[in-house]
């Protein structure tokens, strides 16, 4: 899935240029009195550095808007698809459709909409890999905020859903590209309502957010809105930090094990179980040894292989085969707590599974939370142990930029949990999942003087149910 989303960068910018080069209407600037007022009104952002600078890329695009609106407004211009773009009447105005990958589809400006005349369908068959998606222009954003979008949904097949930051500046995102997820969008026989709420990381200027379909069958929409919302801290709710190690490098155990016991951090660890004494892994010996030091084990299926892809029984075999071999081996009398599905792929087939097999993450007999590669934090609007949002780590992560985040968490009782992979000696970012040594020993000193509580999954799934 990551592979996926990350066509993406080019068919969005093939698909401007081409609705360019076609003459079609760009949305101009526009100035209405809220975006007047918007410009004298301060909004304070949530503290994170607006000279973040991350992986860079080149900026591309059309802004529907020349400011990031006042507070409650919808950024979405045409938000019910209701007006037809003046130069293709089978589009609506300041939106595209575009597709990755190697499937068949169709795109249908409908007639059948949410309390309106028209909405967006896409119908998708032979699918082998890619999105298939309406999409708005771009919207302009203030970052270091939380927004909250929503949208009405129905179909027979569900849709990822996807943000595509824009960045001031020429710069780039935080851990897994300039594309991210939030969770899917699963809709029913009839009109229903979709509504998530995510961060806006510093230095990012617009954003687009849109449905990709990536399985076969019709998934329609209408009535999109996308609005600032502001986070309320909660003053009785500890902040944390969860440090996940994915799959089982022996580097993590020899390089971060070390820093981390010098603050007295434990870790959960996230592990395939097939490639448990590897070249370059950890063996059953080094498991039970951190198992017994306090960290946590943790299922990450038995083959590092996407879960979408398989078939009932083989997924099945990944979850049972891979908790089965931790709970007798590693853990014991215990159960395994957390799952986190490789490269994040997951849909309503893979969520069903997992809660069919024997986790005990919240004191109960199903499963207690499954890690993805979506996100930035977990806080009690948005969180879903399904979906236990992380921050993929990489060598170009700055001190400042680390820090940054930090602060978020602390300052507003937020979880943030931390996936890394490979902690070893680097001389040159390179935009790896590999840490640096030096960097990893850094972060966990800020961590400590930051005075930031740092837990386990199963210890913030249990702080998190209690409202700690």
């Amino acid at each position: 899935m990551i592979s996926d989303i990350a066509t993406l960068v080019e068919v969005i910018h093939d698909t401007t240029q081409q609705t360019r080069n076609r003459g079609m209407s760009s949305p101009s600037p526009i100035v209405t009195t809220a975006t007047k007022e918007c410009e004298s009104v301060t909004q304070k952002p949530l503290p994170l550095s607006a000279k973040s600078a991350y992986f860079t890329l080149l900026l591309f695009g059309v802004v529907a808007s020349p400011a990031a609106g006042l507070q409650g407004e919808n950024l979405i211009r045409n938000p019910s698809v209701e007006v037809a773009n003046p130069d293709d009447p089978e589009v609506p105005q300041y939106w595209f459709h575009a597709s990755s990958g190697n499937n068949s589809h169709t795109f249908t400006y409908d007639t059948d909409g949410y309390k309106s005349p028209r909405s967006i369908k896409v119908n998708v068959s032979d699918y082998s890999s890619g999105f298939v998606f309406w999409s708005p222009y771009s919207v302009r954003v203030t970052g270091g905020r939380f927004y909250t979008f929503s949208a009405h949904v129905k179909g027979d097949v569900e849709a990822q859903t996807l943000i595509r930051n824009e960045w001031s500046l020429g710069t780039g995102y935080y851990g897994g590209g300039d594309t991210y997820s939030l969770k899917r969008a699963i809709p029913a026989g009839d009109w229903t309502k979709y509504t998530e709420t995510f961060f806006v990381p510093a230095g990012v200027e617009s954003v687009r957010i849109f449905f990709g379909v990536d399985a076969e069958g019709t998934f329609s929409s209408d009535n999109f809105s996308l609005v600032d919302t502001p986070y309320t801290t909660n003053p009785n709710r500890t902040p944390m930090v969860t440090i996940m190690a994915d799959d089982v490098w022996l580097n993590f155990k020899s390089n971060a094990i070390p820093i981390m016991d010098q603050h007295g951090f434990k870790s959960t660890f996230y592990i395939n179980t097939n490639a448990i004494g590897g070249t370059g892994m950890m063996t059953t010996q080094d498991l039970r040894y951190l198992r017994e030091h306090g960290h946590e084990m943790a299922a990450h299926a038995v083959h590092h292989v996407n879960l979408r892809t398989l078939d009932i029984d083989s997924l099945h075999r990944e979850i049972a085969d891979s908790v089965a071999y931790l709970n007798q081996v590693l853990i014991g009398d215990d159960f395994v707590h957390s799952f986190a599905t490789p490269l994040g792929g997951h849909n309503k087939v893979v969520d069903t599974a997992l809660r069919e097999h024997d986790f005990n993450g919240l004191g109960q007999s199903t499963f207690g939370s499954n890690r993805n590669t979506e996100g930035f934090f977990n806080y009690p609007e948005n969180f879903q142990p399904l979906n236990v949002r992380t921050f993929m780590m990489k060598d170009t992560v700055t001190d400042a930029q680390f820090r940054d985040l930090l602060i978020l968490a602390r300052d507003h009782g937020l979880w943030l949990t931390l996936t890394y992979h490979q902690v070893k000696p680097i001389t040159r970012p390179s935009g790896s999942t590999t840490t640096s040594t030096d960097q990893f020993r850094s972060q966990m000193q800020m961590i400590s003087n930051l005075g930031i509580r740092v837990v386990t999954v199963s210890e913030g799934l249990k702080r998190f149910a209690k409202g700690e």
